[in-house]
């Protein structure tokens, strides 16, 4: 697991906590803000802290914990909660769309609780989200245009031939959970996460074809 900093006053004094780079909830790399903690005394040489961190991706609250040592007046990381820890969104996607973050990371909770229905309807709503703000923030589209286009429309309006199958495979399945009879009702929901986490990376390529670091003069 990799992990980053944040700042914790105790006793007067700044400690520095390792925490997780990356949100537990929706895996974007994120910083983490204190909010809040709760000890007790492990030992005679240490104390057990439960620490309230807040992601800035997502702004949901996790829980670490982590043993505190006398002696040494160090804070050793322990774990967090939730425990797992998803692929990561590409650090591109969150600035693209950070209301896209939030929609995936509801449809990822539903997922969680193998609630597959409510999940593949909420990365359908998810991925509408990302490819409406990518044409507005990446392609420079009116807003007032692109708001207004279902989500057929805006899929072959702003994305480019070779995103079409993999966006109309989370659209088409998404959309076909929120239906009584489902048409595709033996196309299992993993297929349907792999095609998102497929567009995702396209989008995520595309982004960077779109603004290179350097280039030519």
């Amino acid at each position: 697991m990799k992990t980053s900093q944040t700042k914790f006053f105790y006793n007067n004094h700044e400690h520095k906590l390792l925490v997780p780079s990356n949100c537990p909830y929706c895996g974007q790399i994120a910083h983490s803000s204190y909010i809040s903690n709760a000890s007790l005394e492990f030992d005679q040489n240490s104390k057990y802290f439960i620490i309230a961190l807040q992601s800035n991706c997502c702004d949901k609250i996790y829980i670490a914990s982590y043993l505190f040592e006398y002696k040494t007046q160090q804070f050793t990381f322990l774990n967090f909660y939730p425990s797992q820890n998803p692929n990561p969104l590409p650090e591109n996607i969150a600035n693209i769309s950070p209301r896209f973050v939030s929609m995936y990371s509801q449809a990822l909770a539903s997922e969680r609780n193998n609630h597959f229905e409510l999940a593949a309807c909420g990365y359908r709503n998810s991925i509408e989200i990302l490819i409406k703000d990518y044409a507005i923030k990446v392609l420079k589209e009116n807003p007032e245009e692109v708001v207004k286009k279902s989500l057929f429309k805006a899929i072959e309006d702003y994305l480019p031939k070779d995103l079409l199958n993999t966006a109309d495979v989370v659209r088409i399945l998404g959309n076909d959970n929120t239906h009584y009879l489902r048409k595709y009702k033996d196309i299992d929901f993993p297929k349907l996460k792999n095609y998102l986490e497929i567009f995702i990376g396209q989008i995520d390529t595309q982004y960077k074809i779109l603004n290179p670091p350097v280039s030519r003069l």
